[in-house]
């Protein structure tokens, strides 16, 4: 019902693990994988601290159901600073 995750949590994997770049995966248990305004303001969040940090999230995805929903092919994640050579 809650997602007990916070953007520092999230990052620091990125940064201890010398990580440029990173995905965020979660489930929905209820099979509904539309992002809840919890899901898309912690995307947001996270997305900015990346920055900050010079890091890039890449996507957010959600999975449930069978199913699965990409913020990135949403359009609610711009494309990553980078782009591979």
């Amino acid at each position: 019902s809650h997602c007990m995750a916070a953007p520092g949590d999230i990052l620091r994997v990125l940064v201890l693990n010398a990580c440029p770049a990173g995905i965020m995966l979660h489930n929905h248990p209820s099979g509904d994988v539309q992002p809840s305004p919890e899901d898309v303001a912690l995307t947001r969040k996270t997305r900015t601290g990346a920055r900050l940090l010079g890091l890039d999230l890449l996507d957010h995805v959600i999975v449930g159901g069978g199913s699965w929903f990409s913020f990135l092919d949403a359009g609610l994640l711009e494309a990553p600073l980078r782009q591979s050579a």
